[in-house]
């Protein structure tokens, strides 16, 4: 690879293909257009369609009601709704849905596996010409008239090549990650939801299970609150306020919002420590993080404070999360569901001796820090194959012909 001054290249999308062909759906007002031997690609399937698979299937009859099309396999399709710009290849022929587009490539001047590799690249593009009040998309005409740098064929083939190894590096350590999420599954339920008889998985003695109420564990379990929005004098200070949305970074002490100490006064939220068990009581009912700061808390979440004497820490941070048919048993709510403060203390845990808490939360967390191994390498992997496509698909860096 090296790096030239020769100016890129640019063609528009609609030049580079044969055709462009969009999709429909039958209607679903008739049975028989339905659970057929056609799969069906739709926006929903976007995250499997490597796979070939899809949640729907038509038949014949559906087709050709419809204004779907037959998309052969390997052809590129293109999310033109909603998910605008992301590509897939399927394996396997499949009909399409009005959401989706087939590219047929013209392979005397685009290959297919780079213009897969470069239209993800061009978001800018497609939300230059995207519109729709609610649900963003892109036209057909728009859509060819995207631009795509255009090096030669052998250029973009080896660009394709190269791409493409960070590809496969990412999909083994996805399916690296798939195996120890199952592990962990696995292991989540042997050791925290024992048989019937109640056997100790790790005890020396067979002994019957025990079920106490989370209530009994904790010194106490405390709620949030938010400061009002219409005091700027509220926000934007030194504390963290964790919220539903934090909940993915909890772990790293990250919040969107921050309120000052005034804010914190007027308002019900509470100061919890760092590494106390913070669980959701609202939408993501029973997802429980731990901070490694001191954070302030709002309405949708509780604080639980474990009694060292009875339950570990680290084992009720492993079993909450598996108590989510017990937390569906309680939880209400017309829109939102959530979990009352009582009720929650009333839900069940299974309870072994401490001594053997501490081992199953050891062997739990052992589990964890592999799946967070990987999911780095994976996160490091996308980096680095991002920073690569910046410079390949622009022409910033140049492969050799």
């Amino acid at each position: 690879m090296s790096r030239r001054n020769d100016k890129a290249s640019y063609c528009a999308l609609g030049s580079l293909v044969t055709k462009i062909e969009g999709g429909g759906t039958p209607s679903k007002e008739v049975p028989d257009f339905w659970d057929g031997d056609i799969p069906l690609l739709t926006i929903k399937d976007l995250p499997n369609a490597r796979l070939g698979v899809t949640v729907d299937r038509i038949t014949a009859k559906g087709l050709e009601s419809s204004s779907s099309k037959i998309v052969p396999a390997g052809i590129p399709v293109i999310a033109t709704r909603m998910d605008v710009g992301k590509v897939v290849r399927c394996p396997v022929p499949v009909a399409i849905n009005q959401d989706l587009r087939a590219i047929y490539p013209d392979p005397a001047k685009v290959d297919v596996d780079y213009i897969v590799q470069a239209l993800p690249t061009l978001e800018r593009e497609f939300r230059r010409y995207s519109c729709g009040s609610t649900v963003m998309g892109i036209g057909i005409d728009d859509l060819k008239s995207v631009k795509i740098y255009l090096p030669s064929l052998v250029e973009q083939r080896k660009i394709a090549d190269i791409l493409r190894t960070w590809d496969e590096a990412i999909e083994t350590a996805e399916a690296e990650l798939k195996a120890k999420q199952e592990r962990k599954r696995g292991l989540t339920k042997k050791l925290l939801m024992p048989s019937a008889e109640g056997d100790g998985v790790l005890s020396s003695k067979k002994n019957k299970a025990s079920y106490s109420p989370l209530g009994a564990l904790v010194i106490k379990i405390e709620g949030g609150g938010t400061p009002s929005k219409e005091v700027p004098g509220f926000w934007d200070g030194d504390i963290p306020l964790l919220t539903i949305k934090d909940l993915p970074n909890a772990r790293l002490g990250l919040t969107v919002d921050r309120i000052t100490t005034s804010g914190l006064e007027s308002s019900s939220s509470k100061i919890v420590p760092a590494g106390i068990p913070v669980i959701a009581t609202r939408m993501d009912v029973g997802k429980v993080v731990r901070c490694p700061v001191q954070v302030a808390i709002n309405q949708d979440l509780r604080a639980i404070y474990p009694d060292p004497d009875k339950v570990d820490v680290d084992y009720i941070v492993q079993v909450l999360p598996t108590l989510e048919r017990e937390f569906l048993r309680y939880s209400c709510g017309s829109t939102v569901m959530g979990i009352g403060i009582d009720d929650l203390k009333s839900v069940k845990i299974y309870l072994p001796p401490l001594a053997e808490q501490r081992k199953i939360a050891e062997i739990l967390q052992g589990a964890d820090s592999d799946i967070e191994t990987i999911n780095h390498r994976i996160e490091s992997l996308r980096t680095q194959k991002r920073g690569l496509m910046q410079k390949l698909l622009t022409g910033e860096v140049r492969v050799a012909a």
